[in-house]
């Protein structure tokens, strides 16, 4: 099929529209297809040693306008290799990658069609160690296992799974000098279970609930919630000193039942300082969980 680019039909119409002229406008209109469908220049740009530094193709899609089409290539002022990839109508096409000066990988990534990461992406060191994990589903979501780890260590640094886009199951991090930071849970992005952070010393510096199990009424609109997880039973915080961790809660919370409060969801609390009770008292309040927008009040 004969497709014209807009540039094309308006230097196309320039010509006359006589019985004498039109076999010459045909035969002008079919150059001008191939020339805007085929036309592709290969450019560069020079270091100051006369080396390559980056070497790419361009596509004409107007009298004014190019795109990136093809192959590109960037490299050191040495001549080594830095970055490989292709281009597609403008968009990161297929596999990237980059290179460390000395020859180690840096990345790997992959591109879809509409130039969104798809499949696994791969960070290293310069000693080979890999510093970030990640995977894509084909709607560019983060999806499957994730993983960093500490460049100075090697060390694991945070792990857990995603779910086209959403946090899903047990997630754990970890400091620089190995020890657990925190654990945490979730339910589809939802905040789930029970979440423990620790102190660079190991010991606890807070520790939360959230409901694993919503009502009905409010798992089926839950994407609107203002918190992200209802919190149940006693939450408690430490105070941080020194790289240490104190014994008395600077801060606890117990939570009620979820209840339903006209349109909204709402959670009851009494809040204490049993660490700083002489400055502060107990006192009771509520936390909302979710209510209607004003559009959706709008609407009915």
């Amino acid at each position: 099929m004969l497709v014209v680019t807009a540039w094309q039909m308006e230097l196309f119409s320039m010509y006359p529209s006589t019985r004498h002229a039109k076999a010459s406008r045909i035969f002008f209109l079919i150059v001008l297809f191939l020339a805007g469908c085929s036309w592709r220049e290969e450019k560069t740009t020079l270091y100051p040693n006369g080396q390559v530094k980056v070497r790419w193709h361009e596509r004409m899609i107007g009298p004014y306008r190019t795109v990136k089409d093809g192959t590109f290539e960037a490299f050191y002022p040495t001549g080594a290799r830095l970055t490989s990839g292709e281009f597609k109508n403008g968009d990161s096409v297929g596999l990237w990658e980059e290179w460390y000066l000395y020859g180690g990988k840096r990345f790997e990534k992959t591109f879809g069609a509409n130039g969104r990461l798809q499949g696994r992406s791969v960070t290293w060191m310069p000693n080979g160690d890999t510093v970030e994990l990640r995977s894509y589903n084909d709607r560019s979501e983060l999806d499957g296992r994730q993983v960093l780890y500490w460049p100075e260590t090697g060390e694991m640094r945070l792990q857990g799974e995603y779910t086209g886009g959403l946090r899903q199951g047990p997630w754990q991090a970890w400091y620089r000098n190995g020890r657990i930071m925190n654990e945490r849970e979730y339910d589809h992005g939802r905040s789930v279970g029970t979440w423990i952070e620790y102190g660079l010393d190991g010991n606890i510096a807070s520790k939360r609930e959230f409901l694993r199990v919503l009502p009905q009424d409010l798992a089926r609109g839950w994407s609107g919630a203002l918190v992200d997880g209802v919190p149940i039973g006693t939450w408690l915080d430490f105070q941080r000193r020194d790289r240490r961790v104190d014994t008395i809660p600077a801060e606890e919370r117990i939570y009620g039942e979820l209840r339903r409060r006209g349109d909204a969801w709402v959670v009851p609390f009494k809040w204490l300082s049993p660490r700083f009770e002489v400055f502060y008292r107990p006192r009771n309040d509520t936390l909302v969980v979710w209510k209607p927008s004003p559009s959706a009040k709008a609407s009915q």
